[in-house]
């Protein structure tokens, strides 16, 4: 389910100073619903230390560098990192 300060036709266009003023139960709901689009789409297998910790401090880090950033792609580069690191799903 989506949040109430973000439906879910919103979700994809998240950005960091939206996703900063979210609590951490929203940012979860987020993160893992953008998580579950870009991994279905890449089709890689998540790493042992992708959780939901991972990626909110992942967003969180990469909005201190890059503040208009959305979320979604944030997510997706960290997806195509990981998939590139994945010797057995060469995309």
């Amino acid at each position: 389910t989506a949040t109430k300060s973000f439906p879910r036709a919103d979700v994809a266009l998240t950005d960091c100073d939206q996703f900063d003023k979210q609590t951490p139960a929203e940012q979860k709901i987020v993160t893992e619903m953008i998580n579950g689009y870009v991994t279905n789409h890449y089709k890689i297998r998540l790493p042992t230390f992708w959780n939901d910790e991972y990626l909110i401090n992942s967003v969180h880090n990469a909005c201190q560098l890059f503040p208009g950033s959305y979320v979604f792609e944030i997510i997706g580069q960290l997806a195509r990192t990981s998939a590139k690191g994945e010797t057995s799903s060469a995309h």
